[in-house]
């Protein structure tokens, strides 16, 4: 009678059995099948290694940019509250990429997930640190004619002002509209 290897089961046959072509097919099946497994996770550690480069890539580009950006700042940007959302969601976004970067190696589903996410996303990703308005582009005057330039704060500020301005006229004489239209008319038909 046969006895069995401990881990997978193979089948021994003993000496004084006769050559079985079947047992040896089914032990070979097993090996190959083993094999196989060992294939697939190395495989799937190889995936993860490049995953994991991919993903440390993308953080080194990430902390680059945030540099960059943060070294063409100017004076209009440097107060603690201006930018402070777009600041807090890059520092957010690094701080997150570096936590998966620095995670083991069973995370391969999130890992591939993220990764997926980044190339699906990059537009988005990139729109964030990229479409900002150049402070050179913001004008700060009110006579200016180009249409596809921000106005300043202080613009800003100034035609508040003026509004403000014109609103409190408005309510310490207001206008009787239809007396002036009745009075324009009838000049109107008199000519």
């Amino acid at each position: 009678m046969s006895t069995f290897s401990t881990y997978k089961e193979l089948e021994k046959p003993l000496s004084t059995e006769k050559y079985n072509v079947a047992v040896f097919n089914k032990n070979t099946d097993v090996i190959d099948s083993e094999l196989h497994k060992l294939d697939l996770k190395n495989q799937s550690q190889d995936n993860l290694l490049a995953t994991k480069e991919e993903l440390n890539s993308e953080i080194i580009r990430a902390i680059a940019t945030e540099k960059v950006i943060r070294d063409n700042l100017s004076d209009h940007n440097t107060s603690a509250i201006s930018h402070k959302d777009i600041r807090d969601l890059i520092s957010e976004i690094t701080s997150r990429l570096n936590a998966l970067a620095d995670s083991d190696d069973t995370t391969l589903d999130q890992l591939s997930e993220i990764v997926a996410y980044i190339k699906n996303n990059k537009d988005l990703i990139d729109n964030i640190t990229t479409s900002k308005v150049n402070v050179s582009a913001i004008v700060d005057d009110l006579t200016s004619t180009a249409v596809d330039k921000p106005l300043s704060a202080n613009q800003g500020r100034l035609l508040k002002g003026l509004i403000d301005n014109i609103s409190f006229e408005f309510e310490t004489e207001p206008i009787d509209f239809l007396t002036e239209y009745d009075t324009n008319l009838e000049m109107n038909e008199e000519q």
